[in-house]
C-alpha cells in the first residue's frame, strides 16, 4: 500500500467517526495504524468494528506519552508503519471528505517534481459534525518561508490533520522538534520537510477539524504560559536556521521579519488576555529580549505601555 494513515488515539469521544470517514474512502489503498496512548477510555472497542471494513493495526501502548511530550507519541506511533511512502498523521477527533485518499494518490503519482509535503483544505465543525466555518484557501503551491510569513500574519492557519508527507524525507529532518503541548512542532516540522520543494495545496477532499472543550487548542486559559513558552522556542528554532532566514529575506527584509514577529506577540497577548502587572512581566520581558532582543528594561517598557494601552 502507498499511504500510512497513523492515528495517535487517546480520546474516544469522535474516534468512530473518525475510522467511519477513512473506511468511506473512495479509494482503499492504505492501512491505519492506531496508537492507544494508554486511554483510560474503551479505544479497543471502538476499533474492534471496523476491522473488518478498514486495514488496520491497532496497539496499545502501557505508558501514556501524550500527557507528557505529545511528540514522542506522535513518534511512536509513527514508528508502528511498515512499508508505506507516505504518511498521514490523523487525530482521533477529525474527519476526511470521502475523496482525500484517491486525490492525494492520483496527484502524488503525477508529480513530476516529487514534492515531500501536501495539504488538503480545511474546515472547521462542531461536536455535532455540523461546518462552523472554512479555512483561508491555501494556494496550489506554497514555499516554507511564505508559509511561515503567512502563519506569522494569521493569514494561513495549519492543523496536523492536513498535511501527507514523505515518510524517507521525515527520517532524513529528524522527526517532530518536541516543543511544550507540541504546540508549533508540526508546523516546524512542515517547514523543515519543505526546505527543498514547495507545500503542494491539493486541488480537492478536505479535512473536517473538530472543535470541542476537548481540544488544547479550544482552552486559551489552562495552558497559556505553556503555550507562549512553545512559540518562543519557535522563534529560538527560526533564529538558528540560517538557511530559512536567507529564504524568508528574500521575501521581506530583517527588519521587516522583527516587526511582523512583534506584531505578532502582541497581538497574541491582547487574545489571551494577558496581564503583566504580576509576575509575567519579568518571564515575558526576559523571553521577549532573547526573541526581540533591545535589553530587559525596554522590553519591560514595552510590556507595561502595552498593558497601560489595553485598560
Amino acid at each position: 500500500m502507498q499511504l500510512a494513515i497513523v492515528i495517535p488515539a487517546y480520546k474516544a469521544t469522535f474516534l468512530a467517526a473518525t475510522l467511519q470517514s477513512l473506511a468511506e474512502q473512495q479509494v482503499q489503498d492504505f492501512h491505519v495504524y492506531i496508537g492507544d496512548d494508554a486511554s483510560p477510555e474503551a479505544i479497543a472497542d471502538i476499533v474492534t468494528p471496523f476491522q473488518h471494513r478498514l486495514s488496520i493495526t491497532y496497539k496499545r501502548f502501557d505508558i501514556n506519552e501524550g500527557g507528557k511530550d505529545l511528540t514522542r507519541h506522535w513518534k511512536r506511533c509513527i514508528d508502528m508503519v511498515k512499508g508505506e511512502p507516505w504518511i498521514w498523521l490523523l487525530p482521533d477527533d477529525d474527519v476526511a471528505t470521502l475523496e482525500c485518499v484517491a486525490v492525494f494518490l492520483q496527484t502524488a503519482l503525477a508529480d513530476s517534481e516529487h514534492r515531500k509535503l501536501y495539504r488538503f483544505q480545511t474546515s472547521h465543525i462542531n461536536t455535532k459534525g455540523e461546518l462552523l466555518f472554512n479555512t483561508t484557501t491555501c494556494p496550489p503551491l506554497e514555499s516554507n518561508a511564505a508559509f511561515l510569513l503567512n502563519k506569522l500574519r494569521f493569514k494561513r492557519s495549519s492543523s496536523v490533520a492536513e498535511y501527507i508527507f514523505s515518510r524517507k524525507k521525515y527520517n532524513s529532518v529528524g522527526c517532530f522538534t518536541s516543543l511544550p503541548l507540541a504546540w508549533g512542532s508540526d508546523d516546524w516540522l512542515w517547514i523543515q520537510l519543505s526546505q527543498e520543494d514547495d507545500i503542494v495545496t491539493l486541488p480537492a477532499g478536505r479535512v473536517l477539524l473538530r472543535q470541542s472543550n476537548l481540544n488544547i487548542s479550544a482552552n486559551t486559559q489552562d495552558y497559556t504560559q505553556q503555550k507562549f513558552e512553545a512559540k518562543y522556542r519557535f522563534f529560538d528554532l527560526l533564529f538558528a536556521d540560517k538557511q530559512l532566514l536567507k529564504k524568508i529575506e528574500k521575501l521581506v527584509s530583517k527588519a521587516e521579519l522583527m516587526k511582523t514577529i512583534t506584531e505578532h506577540l502582541f497581538f497574541e497577548y491582547r487574545s489571551y488576555k494577558l496581564s503583566f502587572l504580576n509576575k509575567n512581566l519579568f518571564f515575558f520581558a526576559k523571553r521577549n529580549n532573547q526573541v526581540l532582543g533591545g535589553g530587559i528594561l525596554k522590553n519591560i517598557y514595552r510590556l507595561i505601555r502595552y498593558q497601560i494601552s489595553s485598560l
